[in-house]
C-alpha cells in the first residue's frame, strides 16, 4: 500500500497535461492522506483504503507522507537540479521519507542519528542511481534531471539532451553524477537494517551496470 501510493503521486507530471491539473491531483492524495489521521471516513479508492489501514496498524507518522507528496511538486515545475547539491535534495525529499516509513512498517526504524543518516545516504544514492536508469525514459519525455551545470560543462544543453541523435558527452554526464556518489559511501559499514543492507545491495548492482 505504501509504494502503491508513492507510484500514485510520482506518476503526476506523466499523467497530467497542465502544472494546475498536476497541484490538483497532489491535492486529492494531501486532503485524503489528512482524511485518514483526522478520522474522516476514507475515501473509496483501492491504494487509499489499504494505506489507512496500514497508517492505522503501524502508527505512521503523517509528516513523512505530507513531506512525499510536496516534494512531488518539484515534478510539474519542469526544471533540471542546478547542480548536483540540487539532485540530492531531490533524492532526499522523493525517497528518504518513504524508506523510512518501510522500516517503521519492516519494525527497523531509523529515528536514530546514527541509522537515520544512513538512512538518508543510501535513499539519495538509491534514488539518483535510479534517475541515472531511467535517462533513455527522461529523453522520451523531453524531461532533463541532471545537473544543469554538469551538462554544460560538457557541452550539453537540455536540447541536446532531449535529441536522441545526440550523444556525445551524455556518457561523461553520467561518469561524473555517478562519482559523486562517493561521498555517500564512506562508511563502507554494513547498515544495521536489513532493508537498508537491500537497497546497498541494489546499488551496487545498478551502479556496476551502470558502469559496465
Amino acid at each position: 500500500a505504501l509504494f502503491a501510493f508513492n507510484y500514485e503521486i510520482a506518476k503526476t507530471r506523466e499523467v497530467v497535461s497542465e502544472t494546475t491539473i498536476g497541484l490538483i491531483r497532489l491535492q486529492w492524495w494531501r486532503d485524503a492522506i489528512a482524511e485518514i489521521y483526522e478520522g474522516k471516513p476514507v475515501r473509496r479508492h483501492e491504494v487509499v483504503d489499504e494505506l489507512a489501514k496500514a497508517i492505522k496498524e503501524y502508527d505512521l507518522p503523517r509528516e513523512d507522507f505530507d513531506n512525499l507528496i510536496y516534494a512531488r511538486e518539484f515534478d510539474l515545475e519542469g526544471v533540471a537540479p542546478a547542480n548536483i547539491e540540487g539532485l540530492n535534495n531531490y533524492c532526499d525529499f522523493t525517497t528518504t521519507p518513504l524508506y523510512r516509513l518501510a522500516l517503521k512498517i519492516t519494525g527497523e526504524s531509523c529515528y536514530d542519528s546514527g541509522e537515520s543518516a544512513r538512512l538518508r545516504s543510501e535513499s539519495i544514492r538509491y534514488a539518483r542511481i535510479g534517475i541515472l536508469r531511467s535517462v533513455p525514459f527522461m529523453r522520451s519525455q523531453r524531461r532533463v534531471m541532471l545537473p544543469q551545470d554538469v551538462l554544460i560543462k560538457n557541452n550539453l544543453s537540455e536540447q541536446k539532451f532531449c535529441d536522441f541523435n545526440q550523444f556525445e558527452n551524455l556518457p561523461e554526464v553520467i561518469k561524473e553524477v555517478l562519482e559523486s556518489d562517493n561521498g555517500f559511501r564512506n562508511d563502507q559499514s554494513k547498515p544495521k537494517s536489513c532493508f537498508l543492507r537491500a537497497i546497498t545491495a541494489m546499488s551496487d548492482l545498478y551502479t556496476a551496470r551502470i558502469e559496465s
